[in-house]
């Protein structure tokens, strides 16, 4: 399938590719979930999400943690309450403190 070009191609897309990363996380096991990624062989990789996101659950914890932060978002403008989209706390620019947050909540 090529890129999706209507809401419902979309749509159906995200829901493939939502089984096939599932299929595949189930397939992995404890110690490839949980096996640190080596970058320290390559410079450019500084910023701090190279150092918090340090294998694939800490990833997968960061990936979930923006979908709940999306799904409140999208409820809540729903209900017809206009929220922003991050908490009133963070901005753009401060957004690596919440992501910080979110990955300390589940160590």
């Amino acid at each position: 399938m090529g890129r999706p070009a209507t809401k419902t191609d979309l749509i159906s897309a995200a829901g493939t590719n939502y089984e096939k990363l599932n299929a595949f996380i189930s397939g992995l096991t404890e110690k490839e979930l949980t096996t640190d990624f080596d970058f320290s062989g390559d410079e450019k990789k500084k910023e701090a999400h190279w150092k918090r996101d340090k294998n694939v659950r800490d990833v997968l914890v960061h990936l979930y943690e923006w979908h709940q932060l999306m799904i409140h978002f999208v409820d809540e403008n729903r209900s017809g309450k206009n929220v922003q989209f991050l908490p009133k706390m963070y901005t753009w620019r401060t957004i690596a403190s919440m992501n910080q947050l979110f990955w300390q909540k589940h160590q």
